[in-house]
């Protein structure tokens, strides 16, 4: 495991074989990812546009397809891909938009294609679909065919891997966003900014280095300078702390989703803390009392969790065939906390479900979810070659495929 992994909560391995190391995303053609959208109703309020992509962040996109309105607001999308990859997504645009329009406008973007257009009554929202489809070309691996079929043979026998919250949840370039939003949730603005400006990564650029490094030493006039100007958060946070300008109000000069993310990182980092403590105890599949339990039933998860208010057979073996999964708790404020497990972990972070309540920050208050310990992986296959190893699977939505070949690289 890496220390990436253990600052983000992640610790363990399901499997214990050998892993077959080696690179991923070494070109973007490495990391193909297609949604699998699910219906929406009929009507013609909202244009929905299928968009396949090269090297571009679903936001950044996002921002760009908001040009083809005049309020430039109102673009949504089912699920956020990462940059380096090839990815087929859905956006929907509150306006009706003729083919021709949307395809004269992408044609100005570098690296995108319009693979489809039709209209609908509803707009999308974050996890309007069912899940994506991958297909992942792992580099320079070590030739050890036998561990790379034995770790996945593992995985489906048992139903599954763990479903932790995947590296790039936190930050791609600096792990931050959990950071930050610790602080948010302890009401604690000031060091929230502080560490959103001033805490840097190792792959950033020297300049950007020097910037943070300014910030710490309280230079906000000098690193305001050394900042690039591509850097435009963080440019327009210190703009206003040197106008004198409190500490919320620098917070809202970054963008909506992107404070939410911050809180719903530290979500994140919660439960993969969880995760990894039933990791180590083997209890993925082992009922305790307090927990809840959710359905899976002709490839398809229930939409209604059942609390094992005391334990019983049938249950525990409706999990051990993986007709039900355990779920554990992304905690917020609306959370029960079902047991010892969870309640000594939130003690040890100094926080209560009631503090994901921001007064100051409304908007991003969390009242918190469930999420399944394991995920399980459908429609499985691979080519494994002296080369590469392919591999194409599916995944439910919310489930990151760098979690699965971290199972099998294990570097």
């Amino acid at each position: 495991m890496s220390q990436a992994e253990k600052e983000v909560g992640i610790e363990g391995y399901l499997t214990s074989t050998r892993g077959i190391n080696g690179k991923i995303k070494v070109y973007p053609e490495d990391f193909v990812v297609d949604e699998a959208p699910i219906p929406l109703p009929e009507g013609d309020s909202h244009t929905i546009l299928e968009i396949r992509s090269i090297n571009w962040e679903t936001h950044a996109l996002a921002e760009k397809l908001a040009k083809l309105l005049v309020t430039g607001k109102g673009i949504m999308f089912a699920g956020t891909k990462d940059r380096r990859a090839v990815s087929t997504q859905h956006f929907s645009i509150p306006a009706y938009l003729e083919k021709r329009e949307a395809e004269e406008f992408l044609k100005t973007l570098p690296r995108v294609e319009l693979l489809n257009i039709y209209h609908s009554g509803k707009g999308l929202r974050l996890g309007n679909l069912a899940g994506n489809r991958f297909a992942i070309t792992i580099r320079d691996h070590h030739h050890d065919e036998e561990n790379f079929k034995s770790t996945l043979d593992h995985i489906s026998s048992f139903g599954g891997f763990p479903n932790f919250f995947g590296l790039q949840r936190f930050g791609s370039v600096r792990l931050i966003t959990h950071i930050v939003g610790k602080y948010l949730i302890q009401k604690d603005f000031e060091r929230a900014v502080y560490a959103y400006l001033g805490n840097g990564g190792e792959k950033e650029r020297e300049e950007v280095k020097e910037a943070r490094e300014r910030v710490r030493e309280g230079k906000l006039k000098e690193a305001l300078d050394i900042f690039p100007k591509g850097f435009s958060y963080e440019r327009r946070m210190i703009e206003k702390l040197l106008r004198g300008r409190d500490y919320v109000s620098c917070l809202r000069s970054i963008p909506l989703y992107m404070r939410k993310l911050f809180v719903h990182a530290y979500q994140s980092f919660l439960f993969n803390r969880m995760l990894s403590e039933r990791l180590k105890s083997k209890t993925l599949k082992e009922l305790r009392e307090g927990d809840y339990i959710l359905p899976f039933e002709n490839e398809t998860f229930g939409k209604r969790p059942i609390r094992m208010v005391q334990l019983n057979e049938m249950a525990s073996e409706e999990v051990k065939r993986c007709g039900a999964y355990i779920t554990g708790l992304v905690p917020g404020y609306n959370s029960d906390l079902r047991g010892e497990l969870e309640s000594r972990i939130l003690e040890e972070e100094e926080v209560t479900p009631q503090d994901f309540i921001i007064p100051e920050m409304p908007e991003c208050s969390s009242k918190g979810t469930i999420r399944t310990l394991l995920t399980p992986v459908k429609e499985l296959d691979y080519e494994f070659n002296a080369e590469t190893a392919l591999l194409r699977f599916f995944l439910f939505k919310g489930c990151y495929a760098t979690s699965l070949l971290r199972e099998i690289m294990k570097n």
